[in-house]
Order: C-alpha cells, then sequence, then structure tokens
C-alpha cells in the first residue's frame, strides 16, 4: 500500500479536532510506512473558519456546505470530512490493512495475507529433516520466549539461546529480556517507590505520626527490586523445562552469544569461552534492542536504563539526556525518590505523542522539581578529581554531577548475529527487515523490536507475534502477524493518543477504544486508558 497524507484541519481548543487529530497520529503510530499525518492548526474558531470558507470549494462538492472544525482530508483535496466521518475512514483504513479475514496457514504459506512463502519444513520433525531440532530461537527475551514455549507446547523441538552481552558500564541479567530487568518490570518497581514517597507526606494529615518521607535507602530498594527479577528468571527457567513435561516438544536452554554461520546452523560461545554448535530446520531471531550510547566526548561516562536499576550506590544529582518516555520515567521516578534531576531535550518532549498530553506530563514533571532544558545538547563529559561530572552543553556548563544517564533511543542488536554473511536483508537502522515476520531467507524468522515489520517496540505486540507464528508454524492455523495483532488489540482506533508503552503493556489484550487519563503523581505521570 503507498503512503497516503492525511491532513487535518481545526481550531485548538476544538474538541471534535483535538479527538480527530489524535486518531489519525495514532493511525501513523501503528502504520507509519502507510500513514503520514499534517496538521493544520489554527488558534481559534474565527481564523479556522476564515480559512476554511476561503478553501473549502477546492475539495469538492462534499466539502463546499462544510462549516466546522475539523475538516480533514487524504493526499491533495480527496475531502473525508469531519471528526466522525475521519474516525470511519480510520477504521476501514485499518479493517483494509488487517485484511479481510484471518490468514490460514497451509504447508506454512499464510493464504490471504500474501507475502509469506513455503519454506519446506512445515510439518516436519528432527527424525523427518535430520537437523538437531526444529527451531533455534536467539534471544530470551518476551519475544522469543513466547515462540519458543509455544512452539514447543505444539510439539516443536525448540533450542533457545539467550546471552546477555555486559553494557559499557559492566551490567548483566537473566532470560527475560529488556521489559523483566532493566525496563517495565524495575521500572514499575522504582516508580512504585516513588509513589510511597509521595504518601509519606500526605501521611501526617491522614493521623499517621511516625511518618517521616527522609531520602529512600537506595541500597535496600535496589536490592530488593533486584531480588524480584532474579525470581523472575527462575522461574522462566522453570516454565522451560517442564514443557517436556506437559507435551510432546522440549526447549533446550543454552546460554550462549550466538551466530548464525548458515540456515541451519548456529554456533554459540558460553562465558567460560567454549564454542559449540548445533542445526535446526527454522531459526527466529529475537535479539531486541540495547541504549544508543551518547555520542559525544566522554560519553562513556554516562549509564543508561541498562544500569540505573542495578546501581550499586545511589545515584545522587542525576543529568538525563533525552526527551523519549525512558528518559522521563527515569527522571520522574529519580525525582520522586529524592535526588535532583536535570533533563537535557534536544528539541520537544515526546515526539508523536499527543501535545496536549505531553504539556500535562511537563507541568507535572517540572512541579515534582525536574529541571527541563528544551533546546539544549551534551558536547562532551568530564569526571573532575572529586568524581563528580561536568558536562559542556550547546549553551554552556552543567557541574556537579554524581551520574549522568543517557536515554536517546535504542539500536537493535543485530550487527554481529550473522545476519549480513546469510544475506538476511536488513534496514538502514539495522532492523530485520520481514514479511509476517518471516526474512528474504524463507526459514528465518524475525520478531520483537529487532525487526521492521510495521512493530511497536512494546512486549505485549512481541508476545502476541510469537505465539502467532508458532500457530502458523507448527499449529496449522494462524491470524495475522504482530502489525495486526497491534491493530486488533488496539480497537478500531484510540479517541486518544496514549502513552504507547503503559498503555499496551498492561491493557492490550483487553481494550477498548477509551480516552487517555493522566494520573496526577509528581513523582511521574503515566497515560493509561480507561475503559469507556
Amino acid at each position: 500500500m503507498a503512503s497516503t497524507t492525511v491532513h487535518v484541519a481545526g481550531w485548538t481548543n476544538c474538541q471534535f479536532f483535538r479527538k480527530a487529530k489524535s486518531v489519525i497520529q495514532g493511525l501513523s503510530l501503528l502504520y507509519p510506512r502507510d500513514i503520514a499525518v499534517e496538521i493544520h492548526e489554527y488558534p481559534d474558531r474565527e481564523s479556522f473558519r476564515t480559512w476554511l470558507f476561503e478553501h473549502r470549494e477546492s475539495f469538492g462538492e462534499d466539502a463546499s456546505s462544510h462549516r466546522s472544525s475539523p475538516f480533514c482530508w487524504k493526499g491533495e483535496n480527496d475531502f473525508i470530512g469531519g471528526c466522525d466521518d475521519t474516525i470511519e475512514w480510520a477504521r476501514e483504513f485499518t479493517s483494509a490493512v488487517a485484511g479481510p479475514a484471518p490468514a490460514v496457514a497451509t504447508n506454512g504459506v499464510l493464504n490471504g495475507s500474501g507475502g509469506m512463502v513455503d519454506d519446506g519444513f512445515y510439518g516436519q520433525k528432527p527424525s523427518q529433516h535430520g537437523f538437531d531440532y526444529d527451531l533455534i530461537v536467539i534471544g530470551g527475551g518476551s519475544g522469543g520466549l513466547a515462540m519458543g514455549k509455544k512452539a514447543a507446547k505444539l510439539g516443536a523441538e525448540v533450542c533457545l539461546m539467550d546471552f546477555v552481552k555486559p553494557s559499557p558500564a559492566g551490567s548483566t541479567w537473566g532470560l527475560g529480556g529488556t521489559c523483566v530487568n532493566v525496563g517495565c518490570i524495575p521500572k514499575k518497581l522504582y516508580h512504585t517507590a516513588a509513589l510511597l514517597a509521595e504518601g509519606v507526606g500526605d501521611a501526617v494529615d491522614y493521623g499517621w505520626k511516625a511518618a517521616d518521607k527522609g531520602m529512600v535507602d537506595w541500597a535496600t530498594l535496589r536490592l530488593n527490586v533486584q531480588r524480584h527479577i532474579k525470581s523472575l528468571n527462575f522461574g522462566y527457567r522453570t516454565q522451560l523445562s517442564k514443557i517436556k513435561n506437559e507435551s510432546e516438544g522440549k526447549v533446550d536452554y543454552k546460554n550462549g552469544l550466538a551466530v548464525i554461520k548458515d540456515a541451519h546452523t548456529v554456533e554459540y560461545t558460553n562465558k567460560r569461552g567454549k564454542v559449540a554448535t548445533t542445526t535446526a530446520a527454522r531459526i527466529l531471531v529475537s535479539v531486541g534492542g540495547r541504549p544508543k550510547p551518547l555520542d559525544c566526548p566522554g560519553g562513556e561516562l554516562a549509564i543508561s536504563s541498562d544500569d540505573i536499576f542495578s546501581l550499586e550506590e545511589a545515584p545522587g544529582k542525576t543529568l538525563v539526556v533525552g526527551g523519549g518516555y525512558v528518559a522521563l520515567e527515569c527522571a520522574g521516578f529519580l525525582a520522586g525518590l529524592g535526588y535532583e534531576v536535570t533533563v537535557l531535550v534536544r528539541s520537544i518532549l515526546l515526539r508523536g505523542f499527543d501535545r496536549e498530553c505531553v504539556d500535562r506530563v511537563q507541568r507535572s514533571l517540572e512541579q515534582a522539581g525536574v529541571s527541563l532544558r528544551i533546546g539544549v545538547l551534551p558536547e562532551s563529559l568530564e569526571k573532575g578529581a572529586d568524581g563528580k561530572i561536568t558536562v559542556q552543553t550547546s549553551q554552556g556548563a552543567l557541574e556537579g554531577f554524581d551520574t549522568v544517564l543517557a536515554a536517546t533511543g535504542r539500536a537493535p542488536d543485530t550487527a554481529a548475529l550473522g545476519l549480513d554473511d546469510l544475506g538476511v536483508e536488513k534496514k538502514p537502522n539495522g532492523k530485520v527487515a520481514s514479511t509476517h515476520e518471516q526474512t528474504n531467507v524463507p526459514n528465518v524468522y524475525t520478531i520483537g523490536d529487532c525487526t521492521f515489520d510495521s512493530y511497536l517496540e512494546l512486549t505485549p505486540v512481541a508476545i502476541q507475534a510469537g505465539e502467532l507464528l508458532a500457530e502458523r508454524l507448527y499449529g496449522g492455523a494462524g491470524a495475522g502477524g504482530g502489525a495486526a495483532a497491534a491493530g486488533d488489540h488496539l480497537g478500531a482506533v484510540h479517541d486518544a493518543l496514549v502513552d504507547k508503552e503503559e498503555a499496551l503493556r498492561e491493557e492490550a489484550p483487553q481494550c477498548l477504544p477509551g480516552r487517555a487519563q493522566l494520573l496526577r503523581a509528581p513523582a511521574l505521570v503515566e497515560l493509561r486508558l480507561e475503559h469507556v
């Protein structure tokens, strides 16, 4: 499908304009290769109507009588209509992209969805195809675990390889991927700690005489969070070992760094440096991504979200670099825990998010004491004899930081996998190109944050993509891939663009079209779906 530019014109305080704008912006996030957005926003009703009455005749007869905000069209002058018409158009577009009917896998080919080809191994067991396993999964994050477990429960013999390369600061972790170890789970636990601090501040008014906010005991918080994460790591290992007793399939776990040697062979190196190889009919690449390093002199002094949750010492006075949700979530809970926080933002906060919600997020962070420096970039970092870090910026020096946290985006961890030698197509940003999770090498598949298959980089999307792919390859039938799954879980289109990570991670399996509700907590702002 060729890219379509959808235009939404209206005046700022019109609720119907904001609603239509949010729907189309949300659609462009779900289908970035198919939908582009241009917003024509006027400060008041009068200026919008002046524009409208001057231009509506050029959009055809249906548009000539349109008098209200919003006024929406696609392409040059293909009139859509007002708010309700635009939402209906978005629903029809979503249905067209997802396909008129569920796709059904026959001999490994998705009929009715197009693009997926027979890899030659549908319905075969190791005794038939001659390889050690039916499937090798490279990457033990949410998507890889979901695919491996589902395939094994459907009778496949699976080898799951996972190895955490230490971050530049030396941080490592266990089985489960980013979300469990250095993402969703620890972030929410630290956020909860920050919320408790806010509650302590109000407790005296509710009769709690011993309430004293004080300073958080970082060592205790860190220890208990890491204990909880390790219990989850252990749980995943236990789940894998139990599958053999519950089905005809199995999952063999290998804690080794994998390199693909050919279309069926994977070499892996364990933590002691021992190298081994194994083979499979199919290979799944689900290695996720890692934070981008800070690209300036002294950038190695900065840590990332891979490190913040396991710091041995309290972060102290912290500088956060970045304006995305990872940066702002970290800044929020650190401020809530009582640390002085400054954030450097290149241009705007939360690019691509609903601007009304972003404005409220910004106000809440500022009320919590976070210093936001918009339009300021770091140029160099230098550590002094006292251990404090001085940051030279585009607007002068900032001094006295104990910690600098870089949160400027993530990159797929695909460079050293051997995909280039195998001829697997990758995009310029390193993401693996695929159609319905299948690469241009038919028996090599990919899911999660490392793929370019119209994905939102979210845990439930990767899980759903993995389970659906397992159904298609080993269960005899299945639905569309990750992008379609995201569209299905979102319902038709949300009435408002909400924080994608928070809303989908928690609400995706059941959510209905809803509205964004800001949960006001000075320590950190989260946006969730309120069911309607």
